[in-house]
């Protein structure tokens, strides 16, 4: 179980709940499921919260708070919070949803609204809702047993959990990180300490330093990002930890050539007068050098590019 300190952002209500309890990670719709690719993340709260503070912690999340839009994602969403620590009062109110009523829309039934903009195109009311039943006004909605909705107020602490979605995350793509364990000289565990993103196959991974012979691991990869490392032989003899080699994301190799200083033969008339110019762009130029009387016909320097960039021109003078 992952508990989750809250930030000091959040309402002052929801800021006296010492931190919210995390029952799983973002957990999948997939597309090959009949899904729609989006991620959710069920969480259950030490102290009941208001429907406001369960928006405002599901931002937080890096979400925003569940919004339904057909019947086969109110089934998996309400599957993913029927344990009862997602509940309140006997087990009769559910997680808080991310539909609401803006103010002054008709009572009972009109303009209700996903917070994340989303048409309003499905509901499941539970037989006589929504009906504004409480004072000053039911402005939300949040899950009954069975899957169906009700209407509630959204500023009374009600709720003993919510759900946050989040649509398929991007990122750049870079190499996992992880860190050894050891035990009496044996390389016993490995703890990733970035899984990384943008991985198409599992990575390579090397075991190098630490005074020991032999460990090997292998990785394993979901969406793209490194969940699992695995020793296949831990070695032995390690003194100290050694370093796990985690190889990159799939990439075209390139060559990158820099140049830092470079020769410049200059090829002269003996007992003229020249100066030598450089320039970064081939249009602005400048003495790289003072000017000078031939006394060779071939005259070579040395120079720093960065200092006066790759471009040179030997000119006559008067």
């Amino acid at each position: 179980m992952k508990t989750r300190l809250l930030p000091m952002a959040l309402t002052t209500a929801l800021s006296l709940c010492t931190s919210i309890a995390a029952e799983s990670d973002w957990i999948e719709w997939p597309v090959s499921a009949g899904g729609n690719g989006h991620f959710y993340l069920p969480v259950s709260v030490q102290n009941l919260i208001t429907w406001q503070d369960c928006k405002a912690a599901a931002e937080s999340e890096g979400g925003y708070l569940v919004t339904i839009t057909s019947a086969a994602e109110n089934t998996f969403v309400y599957n993913l919070i029927e344990a009862p620590q997602y509940w309140s009062y006997g087990g009769s109110l559910g997680p808080g949803l991310g539909g609401y009523q803006p103010p002054g829309a008709p009572e009972p039934a009109g303009g209700w609204t996903w917070v994340s903009g989303e048409p309003w195109t499905f509901s499941n009311w539970v037989g006589g809702q929504p009906d504004n039943g409480d004072s000053p006004s039911e402005d939300m909605v949040h899950f009954l047993r069975g899957g169906v909705w009700n209407d509630k107020l959204s500023t009374s602490a009600f709720f003993a959990g919510y759900v946050a979605e989040r649509s398929r995350s991007t990122c750049t793509p870079h190499k996992a990180k992880a860190t050894a364990q050891l035990v009496e000289g044996f390389v016993v565990r490995a703890t990733i300490t970035d899984s990384g993103c943008g991985y198409t196959n599992p990575p390579a991974v090397l075991i190098q330093g630490g005074g020991g012979y032999g460990a090997t691991a292998r990785a394993e990869i979901t969406d793209g990002r490194v969940t699992r490392i695995i020793m296949t032989d831990a070695g032995f003899d390690y003194e100290t930890l050694p370093r796990f080699v985690i190889a990159s994301p799939p990439f075209v190799p390139t060559v990158s050539i820099s140049v830092s200083k470079v020769k410049v033969v200059q090829n002269v008339v003996l007992g003229r007068n020249y100066v030598l110019e450089s320039s970064q762009d081939a249009a602005s130029w400048s003495q790289a050098l003072p000017p000078f009387t031939a006394t060779s016909e071939s005259i070579t320097n040395e120079f720093d590019t960065d200092l006066t960039g790759r471009y040179f021109r030997v000119r006559e003078t008067p």
